[in-house]
């Protein structure tokens, strides 16, 4: 696949698994934008692989680089199927990346493809159901306009990567939520939101002050999410949200300077 990306042979490629042992990056251009491309080591089944040998090693090495990428495309065979390994690794990124596609390579060799697609979103969505809208590309990396397909969306994942919310949108979106769906009443008092932002996008991650944090009920937080996900369309990432109390008046106004800055 990565070499169907550059558009030439650039990286060592074989039937055998573990071929690229090591990180391996090149650069392409799409739309007059430049992109650099880490072909990193692939990921064995856990029965397959040796905690003493190179390519655990390596592995090591690809899952760390999760925290300096932009997107991480993940790699699936068709003809392997989606297993618990997979599912960890999966987890690991939506959990730590800023934006994910998950590419299943080889569809041709797949007989009934309808049913194969619609199987495997749902099994994904399912395993994934705190994670919104995410993205699935079905392809073969010998087809061309599959590879231009993939490119396509890797160009559209860069112009919104480092998501930032705005956070006069948030709070009005909050003020409206509580509104409509206020919380319930704790101890015959009514839960105030009084100031919402965002302090980190890696994955987004939403402060909420509130008379009483500690009380926020999970149905109510699952809830709020949800709102978020589907006003401001996240895509591939969690979000998170805490709940603060303070006592400094401005203490918001610090913490939205800071982000600002970032």
């Amino acid at each position: 696949l990565a070499n169907s990306l550059l558009g030439f042979e650039r990286i060592l490629t074989s039937n055998l698994a573990g071929t690229t042992s090591d990180a391996v990056e090149a650069i392409y251009k799409y739309n007059n934008k430049n992109f650099k491309l880490t072909d990193t080591a692939g990921i064995f089944k856990k029965n397959k692989i040796d905690n003493s040998s190179i390519n655990f090693e390596a592995i090591r090495k690809s899952l760390n680089l999760k925290e300096i990428i932009d997107l991480s495309l993940v790699l699936i065979d068709c003809t392997e199927g989606f297993d618990t390994q997979i599912k960890k690794i999966l987890n690991i990124l939506f959990n730590q990346s800023k934006s994910i596609i998950i590419v299943f390579n080889k569809i041709d060799k797949i007989n009934n493809k309808k049913t194969y697609i619609k199987d495997t979103k749902i099994i994904v969505t399912e395993t994934f159901s705190q994670i919104k809208n995410i993205t699935l590309l079905f392809i073969s990396a010998k087809n061309e306009k599959d590879v231009m397909q993939l490119k396509k969306m890797i160009y559209k994942k860069s112009q919104e990567k480092n998501k930032i919310i705005s956070t006069s949108k948030l709070n009005s979106l909050l003020k409206k939520i509580s509104m409509e769906h206020p919380h319930p009443l704790v101890n015959g008092k009514s839960i105030n939101f009084k100031y919402a932002v965002q302090i980190s996008n890696s994955p987004i991650t939403i402060k909420i002050f509130s008379n009483f944090p500690k009380n926020i009920k999970k149905s109510y937080k699952n809830y709020l999410i949800n709102k978020i996900i589907d006003n401001f369309y996240i895509t591939d990432s969690k979000v998170n949200l805490i709940f603060s109390a303070t006592k400094n008046p401005f203490y918001w106004l610090i913490s939205k300077l800071s982000w600002d800055k970032m």
